[in-house]
């Protein structure tokens, strides 16, 4: 006996010349992998019992959890950027996706081992860091891969909601849940994404029991890719952190239940409005659509981090979560782009611009204090953190690459053309059954 999950689809447009996509599940569960990830990473113990967490070696702002998880998910996503293509059948089969989420689950829940119980907290630590690290790396590519599936308009508009109910799930369910509720239901939320993962693949047929997977991402060069698109990523991501470790780490678990609703609604109106409103005006064809005006936006917001930490000012902390929340939203929306409109792999993309992202998030938030330690450098207080904010934008914004110049960056000529005429078209992901032989695949090559 079984039952069917109903298929439920919202489609917005208005019109042959402007569409808002399709919402699906994948924004559920992209956000509720936010969620988790603020939770278990970056959370500074407020879910997890009053008890301060362990300080890393190099900040003391920092947990040693989320230092070892922040480094083991860079270096992870990195190692699976170089081994691209290689990863395909990993990343989809189901024992890989059930172990990653025991992984992340057995790692959230370490956090909650009490220090007076004779557990040493440091090497606890350690571990919770390994273990959420190398879980999340493999969920985030998995959701890269549903998102590069999709169309332009559906990126965006699942993207854009994807982080709004991420913070709504951590700053507003998690935080208000009793000791230990909130830590056992943030544990619980990998398991969460990979039933979801698990209907979505039902859907598309990416079932590996007795299937082919035809995957093919267009050749590209890797050496200019890495440095047209990793340099700007850099320092994009150290922007990032800046502003995650005021927004997600300072303002909103400081905040109380009234407050952090009202920002909570607040900055979701506000983000899901300006991601929309730049798609109806033309974001589905250029992806700097959106960061022309919203790179600015973000930088100003920016300017209200010295007062956003300290004060009680309901506008003030909106306005730093708003270009928060922009931000993060914009550079997943950006990443995803990049795989469906060039057909490039999303393991690579999403393996190198995440995890380039993440080391420079957790290289920025060292800056204060290896500044501090420098003779002769004054320390970074929250004036230069604006000022490095704006600058590393303004950098990242003039290194960015274009589409015309990302076209010459696929190697082969004829699939760059082909690239070019269909920008809509989503990347190519099919299932043969082994009885179709090699002239189903063969079937499936020439219409790719």
């Amino acid at each position: 006996m079984g039952f069917h999950v109903p298929r439920v689809t919202i489609s917005i447009d208005f019109g042959k010349e402007a569409s808002f996509g399709e919402l699906s599940l994948i924004s559920l569960g992209y956000g509720l992998h936010q969620a988790w990830i603020y939770s278990s990473m970056f959370d500074k113990g407020g879910i997890f019992g009053t008890a301060p967490l362990e300080v890393s070696p190099l900040n003391e702002e920092l947990s040693l959890a989320y230092f070892m998880s922040i480094l083991v998910y860079g270096v992870l996503l990195l190692i699976a950027s170089a081994l691209d293509t290689k990863l395909i059948r990993f990343f989809h089969a189901t024992p890989t996706l059930v172990g990653a989420a025991a992984l992340g689950a057995v790692g959230t829940l370490l956090l909650l081992l009490p220090a007076s119980a004779g557990w040493d907290t440091e090497m606890t630590q350690i571990a919770s860091g390994v273990l959420t690290g190398a879980g999340s790396s493999v969920l985030l590519i998995a959701w890269g891969i549903a998102f590069a599936r999709r169309d332009s308009a559906s990126i965006v508009i699942n993207g854009a909601l994807s982080i709004a109910i991420g913070f709504g799930i951590y700053g507003v369910v998690l935080h208000q849940l009793p000791f230990p509720a909130g830590a056992v239901a943030s544990a619980l939320i990998p398991v969460a994404e990979v039933a979801l993962l698990l209907v979505l693949r039902s859907r598309v047929s990416l079932d590996f029991d007795n299937r082919r997977l035809i995957f093919s991402p267009l050749p590209i060069n890797q050496a200019r890719f890495v440095f047209r698109f990793g340099l700007p990523v850099f320092f994009l991501g150290v922007a990032l952190g800046v502003l995650r470790q005021t927004s997600i780490e300072t303002v909103l678990p400081g905040a109380g239940f009234e407050d952090q609703a009202i920002l909570f609604v607040t900055a979701c109106c506000a983000m899901v409005l300006i991601m929309v409103t730049f798609l109806a005006l033309g974001g589905n064809e250029r992806w700097h659509t959106f960061f022309r005006p919203l790179i600015p936006f973000i930088a100003v917001t920016a300017v209200f981090i010295p007062v956003s930490a300290g004060s009680d000012s309901v506008l003030t902390t909106s306005v730093v979560l708003i270009g928060y929340m922009t931000f993060e939203a914009l550079m997943w929306i950006f990443f995803a782009e990049l795989s469906q409109r060039f057909r490039l792999s999303p393991i690579f993309v999403f393996g190198l611009g995440r995890g380039v992202m993440a080391l420079a998030t957790l290289g920025g938030s060292l800056l204060p204090v290896a500044s501090a330690a420098l003779p002769g450098i004054p320390a970074v207080g929250e004036t230069g953190l604006v000022i490095l904010v704006i600058v590393a934008m303004m950098v990242a914004y003039a290194l960015l690459p274009e589409e015309r110049e990302m076209m010459t960056i696929v190697s082969t000529a004829p699939c760059a053309k082909l690239a070019a005429r269909t920008p809509g078209t989503p990347l190519v992901v099919a299932n043969f059954a082994d009885r179709d032989g090699e002239g189903a695949a063969a079937e499936a090559d020439a219409a790719a």
